[in-house]
């Protein structure tokens, strides 16, 4: 049981290369995804707007926004990680598709960071969400101030978000 679960947990990280502006940048990219049973709409109105991350993501402190829930909203997000109890992460909406995707990425003067919430309605009225974070590889350590080998930073990231999705489905359940 306990290598296939590290096989599981190991097919669902990626290590990925992505072009941005300045040049090419390493990434690596964690997916979860999490049957919840309520509607669709429920569930992307409330995982969709990162304005409700503290509620669901445990080392969110607060989400600060520049304006409503819209495509160039800009979102401030403070976050306890590690050694530091208040990283800044900003991050642009850049798509919103009701009631099926959200996309979000962080300014091209920051570690690059895109967070997609992707929502499918499945026959029985529950919903299946995606999470997918990609993320330069230099990040987690800017961000926590602890320095550890790449295996363990997308191991440790991937249970977190494992974690994160376990809580959004008890809340949006038991609503």
């Amino acid at each position: 049981p306990t290598m296939k679960y590290i096989a599981l947990t190991l097919s669902l990280i990626f290590i990925s290369t992505s072009a941005l502006a300045e040049g090419r940048v390493r990434t690596f990219t964690v997916e979860n995804s999490i049957v919840i049973d309520a509607d669709i709409d429920i569930v992307f109105e409330f995982a969709a707007n990162p304005s409700n991350d503290s509620e669901w993501r445990s080392e969110v402190n607060s989400m600060e926004a520049t304006g409503p829930w819209e495509i160039g909203t800009v979102y401030y997000e403070d976050s306890h990680l590690g050694f530091n109890p208040h990283y800044m992460t900003p991050t642009i909406l850049k798509e919103l598709e009701t009631p099926y995707l959200m996309v979000a990425e962080t300014p091209e003067d920051n570690l690059y960071l895109q967070a997609k919430r992707s929502f499918e309605e499945l026959d029985d009225g529950k919903t299946l969400m995606t999470y997918r974070l990609e993320v330069d590889v230099r990040m987690p350590a800017d961000a926590t101030r602890i320095y550890l080998p790449q295996f363990f930073v997308e191991l440790y990231y991937n249970n977190v978000m494992r974690t994160y999705l376990w809580r959004l489905k008890n809340i949006l359940e038991n609503e």
